[in-house]
């Protein structure tokens, strides 16, 4: 089985900005900080605010693995586990683009520290804050359930992960926006 790390955008040298929306009361009490959805009690839809008008893709550049109906419907078909929180989208204040949703994949320690490439914090070796080459563990890729087809590495959870099922299933649902970089496993 071969596998993918899912990378954001099309190429396009345009592409919309997203940001939570600031003046929102969750943001405030909560102070979101990379990535933490786990941690929310946010109802939904989740407001976002883009910094400018472009239509995004169905899986835009942004860190919140925001993904569109049409990438929601193909992931569903490949995954068993996932939460897809409706995330709506505005511009100066008004509701732009379809309801879009805010993926939340399993996360499983796939990280092979022997062999990536990577920058950890000095003080913990274990808290990876630059990542150059990614290579998968082996022994705990064998490992993965196989009803989930699409997943998140659990020492770097803002990596999304897919398998060759998934990737394919992807390209042929049309999915525009979507890169693949195959990953190597020892």
């Amino acid at each position: 089985m071969k596998y993918y790390m899912i990378q954001g955008g099309s190429g396009a040298t345009r592409y919309p900005e997203f940001r939570i929306l600031q003046d929102n009361v969750w943001f405030k009490e909560q102070r979101l900080q990379a990535n933490k959805w786990q941690d929310r009690n946010l109802p939904p839809p989740i407001p976002m605010n883009a910094n400018n008008k472009y239509k995004p893709d169905d899986y835009p550049i942004a860190s919140t693995k925001l993904v569109s109906k049409k990438a929601l419907d193909c992931i569903k078909t490949v995954n068993k586990s996932y939460e897809a929180l409706p995330t709506q989208i505005y511009y100066k204040g008004e509701k732009v683009y379809d309801l879009y949703y805010t993926m939340l994949f399993p996360e499983y320690p796939l990280f092979n520290y022997e062999e990536s490439d990577y920058e950890a914090d000095e003080n913990n070796d274990k808290l990876i804050w630059m990542l150059n080459t990614l290579v998968l563990e082996k022994k705990k890729v064998a490992q993965l359930p196989s009803d989930n087809n699409i997943f998140c590495i659990k020492e770097l959870t803002t990596r999304i992960i897919c398998t060759e099922i998934a990737k394919d299933a992807l390209e042929k649902a049309g999915v525009i926006g979507m890169k693949f970089e195959e990953l190597e496993v020892k």
